[in-house]
């Protein structure tokens, strides 16, 4: 399972720069292309445990490596 590695302690590395309107465009096409993407697997049933997504964030304000909460079917999922 894969695990999330983050930055700890300080300023973000990335830079801070206004981004131009090229930019500004291809973030925001990636940006939808994500949300089109979550909104299809909840559509399939596809969702993650809230409590397992609340101890992953959780641990993001830790020195604790934790995996990817799992992605379950409609079956398991809460509420499915």
């Amino acid at each position: 399972m894969p695990t999330v590695s983050h930055h700890v302690g300080g300023p973000s590395p990335r830079r801070e720069r206004a981004e131009t309107a090229e930019q500004r465009n291809a973030r925001l096409a990636r940006e939808r292309a994500l949300l089109d993407e979550a909104r299809a697997e909840f559509e399939q049933g596809l969702a993650m445990d809230e409590d397992d997504v609340e101890a992953w964030l959780d641990a993001l304000d830790s020195d604790e490596d934790r995996p990817l909460p799992e992605v379950r079917g409609s079956g398991s999922a809460r509420g499915g």
